[in-house]
């Protein structure tokens, strides 16, 4: 990382390794990093709650839950909590857990000992907090699963914000359940947090979802649907969750470097006194033409000239110009814009890959 061969850094992984990335990159490689997660799924009271439960398992028990952008805490509307909790907790009660080359599982294994221990050593501090258990909650031992490490999905209610499970990251397949009572409390709840990766609205108020796209502060917003990210959107993080961004439009070009270049594309009428439109005479642009066209139109004038009706001053030979008016204000005289790209200078811009 620390070779002048290296232009640009990419990462996805723990805040611990992007740290010590971003320390060995210095200030001056240009880095993209997407770290940890703790993700709030929120339910309100007038979600469709079969898709809501469909998504907050898929969510939080895909991969057994060591996914960055997975529904770490669900927040649920005291009106529908009830009613929530009861289908949430059939729902991964029936997930086979198991090989994961068996088409019939649906959820594998940890990736190794110390996350399966760190996960129950977690849903134990949670216990010692108040927690309940309401599913799994302990290794699953015994024939099946003598290799690996193998935790089940694991649900906990009475839990409170102040509690560790909710501002450590799990990644793993246990996932807490909050009651709340008002959509700013929601809001406010989901933010305080020290990650800021992805967040999950499930409501049919449209003005709440706008709310939620203003107020909820993560880098991506999913509504009534769960991730991944589109290809053609842009991945991004807030805070401890990462810097940067990834993919579509506006995340493509920082794998490469853009390149603003100045190009003198006529240089035969470089030489050549402007016209009344400031392009140099001769100028071939179909650009020049609409500013030769707009100054006739504007100052009744026409044909070559020295000098610039709209400053009545004297123009270099060969310089560039284009004539605008002020916007908003209809009547008011052109404005000289000197060395613009009507042809005779052109302003280009590309991207170019390191």
């Amino acid at each position: 990382m620390r070779s002048p061969a290296v232009q640009y850094i990419t990462m996805t992984g723990s805040v611990e390794a992007g740290q010590q990335i971003a320390a060995a990159a210095g200030n001056v490689t240009p880095l993209s990093l997407e770290l940890g997660g703790k993700a709030p799924f929120i339910v309100l009271d007038d979600a469709d709650l079969d898709l809501a439960v469909r998504h907050a398992m898929s969510s939080r028990f895909t991969n057994c839950g060591q996914v960055c952008t997975c529904n770490e805490r669900t927040y649920v509307q005291e009106g529908v909590f009830a009613e929530f909790s009861k289908r949430y907790l059939s729902a991964p009660s029936a997930l086979r857990v198991g090989d994961p080359l068996d088409p019939h599982t649906d959820m594998g294994p940890q990736v190794s000992r110390e996350e399966m221990d760190k996960v129950d050593r977690m849903v134990g501090r949670a216990r010692e907090q108040g927690a309940r258990v309401l599913l799994g909650g302990e290794p699953l031992r015994g024939e099946g699963y003598g290799r690996g490490f193998w935790y089940p999905p694991t649900i906990l209610a009475d839990v409170r914000q102040d509690m560790e499970i909710m501002h450590a990251e799990v990644f793993g397949p246990v996932s807490p359940l909050v009651r709340f009572s008002e959509f700013d409390e929601a809001v406010a709840l989901a933010n305080d947090s020290q990650y800021g990766l992805s967040a999950y609205l499930f409501t049919n108020d449209f003005r709440r979802v706008m709310r939620a796209i203003r107020d909820v502060d993560f880098g991506e917003v999913y509504v009534n649907r769960s991730g991944p990210e589109a290809f053609h959107a842009f991945h991004s993080a807030y805070r401890r969750s990462g810097i940067g961004g990834d993919d579509g439009r506006h995340g493509f070009p920082a794998s490469g470097r853009l390149r603003p270049a100045g190009a003198l594309t006529n240089p035969a009428a470089s030489g050549r006194p402007p016209d009344a439109s400031g392009a140099a005479a001769g100028c071939w642009s179909p650009r020049a033409a609409r500013c030769r066209a707009a100054m006739a139109r504007a100052t009744g004038t026409a044909g070559p000239t020295g000098r610039c009706p709209c400053v009545g001053a004297t123009v270099p030979p060969g310089a560039a110009h284009a004539h605008r008016r002020a916007r908003g204000r209809p009547g008011s005289p052109p404005v000289c814009i000197p060395n613009s790209c009507c042809g005779c200078g052109s302003a280009l811009t590309m991207l170019t890959i390191k």
